[in-house]
């Protein structure tokens, strides 16, 4: 197996992305629309659905371990279902730096590819390491969200960001 191994989770992959999904929003607060708080009172029932209804990429050490995610969602409507959106994005403290999180980005890229016309993200505007990624694979702004998200007493914007697919 080569390291990572990257592939679609699994509802049997439901425990290992619970947990990895709560410890980024445990740890990165501020770069997540979703907060640990309402997640974590969330059953397995309610996570297993989120690994069905989304596309979810995670990357799999050789001991089999899940060590980074990338979801991807289109929306039902019929008006935007031309659209992809990436989100939650995240990669174990003891992994980055390795590409690991563009690896996830590029399966998630040509998953798209054939199902989206443009993929969509937002990236808070304080997380510079990710907002080069973004850009490394080929995302591109076109705006941003003053205010888009308060955590406690501060406020968060956030930039948004565009992947022409076709």
């Amino acid at each position: 197996m080569t390291f990572p191994s990257i592939r679609r989770l699994r509802t049997s992959d439901c425990p290992a992305f619970k947990q990895l999904r709560l410890e980024s929003l445990l740890n990165h607060p501020d770069a997540y629309q979703a907060s640990w708080e309402e997640e974590s009172q969330k059953n397995d029932a309610w996570f297993n659905a989120r690994i069905r209804q989304n596309v979810i990429f995670g990357a799999f050490t050789p001991e089999a371990r899940l060590i980074g995610l990338c979801c991807y969602r289109r929306p039902q409507t019929l008006k935007s279902a031309h659209k992809g959106i990436v989100w939650g994005m995240y990669v174990a403290p003891d992994y980055r730096g390795k590409g690991i999180s563009l690896q996830l980005l590029n399966h998630t890229i040509s998953h798209a590819r054939s199902r989206a016309h443009i993929l969509l993200l937002s990236v808070t505007s304080s997380n510079l390491a990710a907002y080069r990624l973004y850009q490394k694979a080929g995302f591109c702004q076109y705006g941003q969200e003053p205010d888009a998200m308060k955590l406690g007493d501060i406020y968060y914007s956030e930039r948004l960001m565009f992947f022409p697919l076709r």
